[in-house]
């Protein structure tokens, strides 16, 4: 998960610490756009429009009560960015399938499952571990 601290600093316009948090959750929101049926062009973009509507929306996220995550927020603001996306697509449709996505994306669980949670929440770690290792001294 991200780290308060790394929130911290990306609140206050630190450009490193927003870098880590794009290297942490980027990939995470890049495979759930993509699970939708996006290609990989597609998923991107609607990957850059959900981190840039962090960037303008980091002052406003809250843990206000035990249940709430910048996890679920995050995931809040993707499916929102993927739906937008898809009903943009259905109104000007570039090539067959928009509708066929924009279904498979509906069928998609409220959240991820919870196999698929902890691959993803590994994957996260994995990348700040990697962040925070040159930090340390390698017996550390």
């Amino acid at each position: 998960s991200v780290h308060s601290s790394l929130l911290m600093r990306v609140r206050a316009d630190d450009p490193d610490g927003w870098r880590q948090l794009v290297h942490i959750c980027g990939p995470l929101v890049q495979r759930w756009t993509r699970r939708t049926g996006l290609n990989e062009a597609d998923a991107a973009d609607v990957s850059q429009e959900v981190l840039r509507s962090v960037h303008q929306n980091i002052q406003n996220f809250r843990r206000d009560a035990p249940a709430d995550s910048f996890r679920g927020w995050l995931w809040t603001i993707t499916q929102n960015k993927t739906l937008d996306f898809h009903r943009r697509r259905m109104r000007n449709p570039i090539a067959a399938g928009g509708t066929a996505a924009c279904e498979q994306f509906q069928e998609l669980p409220a959240a991820p499952e919870d196999a698929e949670l902890y691959d993803e929440t590994l994957g996260m770690v994995r990348r700040a571990l990697a962040i925070l290792q040159g930090d340390f001294q390698p017996q550390t």
